[in-house]
């Protein structure tokens, strides 16, 4: 008798683990899922992060988050998959970000992510329709408010909140330094909107200060 429950707890442990969807499966399905919004040719840009996560409710303490890229198959209990993907187009400095995908239990997708950080050159193969690093700084140079001791290249970046590529020219106002050793001072910052060559806004500011 004993032995007999013994073998049907095997089977039922062994029956609920066959149930558990693998990662691997998961992590294709969301590939999947997003080269259908990318395309094939997009699609390559893109690379998962560690910082993907699942969420599941845990009766005594609520919504929790775990881990799972490292794990062979999912917990049973989770709710929703949560995929990071970095994206970082190696042509031009500056042109990289992220974007978040969510599938439910069943590896559907939820929600619809935002792409708008991929610009229309790359997506429909043509060459950069970017301003020339050159002419952001001579832009830039010609309208700093202030006589800097020097201004550093561009940088291109992709503006998240406002949706647009700049380039950010810094003025170094002032230097000097700290009791370490560290350079530190006040600078200008103008940055140039990457398609339209518009000054989006003139800053000024600090660098090289630890906030404590």
């Amino acid at each position: 008798m004993a032995r007999l429950l013994l073998l049907l707890l095997l089977f039922i442990s062994l029956e609920a683990s066959s149930q558990r969807i693998k990662t691997k499966k998961a992590i294709t399905a969301c590939d999947s899922i997003l080269k259908s919004k990318v395309g094939d040719k997009v699609y390559p840009y893109f690379t998962i992060s560690d910082g993907s996560f699942y969420l599941y409710t845990n009766h005594r303490h609520g919504k929790r988050t775990g881990k799972f890229l490292s794990r062979k198959k999912l917990p049973r209990s989770f709710e929703t998959l949560s995929f990071l993907y970095h994206f970082n187009y190696p042509e031009i400095e500056g042109v990289r970000s992220g974007v978040w995908l969510t599938l439910d239990h069943n590896l559907s997708s939820i929600g619809n992510p935002d792409f708008a950080f991929i610009p229309k050159f790359i997506t429909e193969n043509r060459p950069s329709d970017f301003i020339p690093a050159d002419s952001a700084l001579i832009i830039a140079k010609t309208n700093f408010t202030t006589k800097g001791i020097e201004v550093k290249s561009p940088t291109l970046s992709y503006n998240e909140k406002l949706k647009r590529y700049e380039y950010s020219v810094e003025n170094i106002v002032t230097r000097t330094k700290d009791n370490t050793g560290r350079d530190v001072g006040s600078l200008e910052v103008i940055r140039v909107n990457a398609f339209t060559a518009k000054i989006e806004s003139i800053e000024k500011g600090s660098y090289g200060y630890i906030i404590r």
